[in-house]
C-alpha cells in the first residue's frame, strides 16, 4: 500500500491506513474522534462511492517538510 498526501488550506494531510478501502459513515466517525482526540488534525472525506476516508495531519509531515528546507 501506498502513502496518499493531500492539501488542505496549506496543510498535508496523509490518508490513515484503516480507511485506504473506505469506511461506512458510523465508523468513519469514530476513527476521526478517536485521531481527534489524540491532538491530531483529521479531515473526513465523502467519496463517490458512499465510501468514507480519513486523512490525518501528523507532526512528522511537519518536521519532513523543515528537514527539507535545512
Amino acid at each position: 500500500m501506498h502513502k496518499t498526501f493531500r492539501n488542505f488550506n496549506g496543510k498535508t494531510y496523509m490518508l490513515d491506513e484503516l480507511s485506504y478501502f473506505g469506511l461506512d459513515k458510523s465508523d468513519a466517525e469514530k476513527r476521526k474522534a478517536m485521531i481527534k482526540k489524540s491532538g491530531l488534525g483529521v479531515r473526513c472525506i465523502k467519496k463517490a462511492n458512499g465510501k468514507y476516508v480519513i486523512y490525518r495531519y501528523t507532526i512528522l509531515l511537519l518536521l519532513g517538510n523543515v528537514a527539507n528546507l535545512l
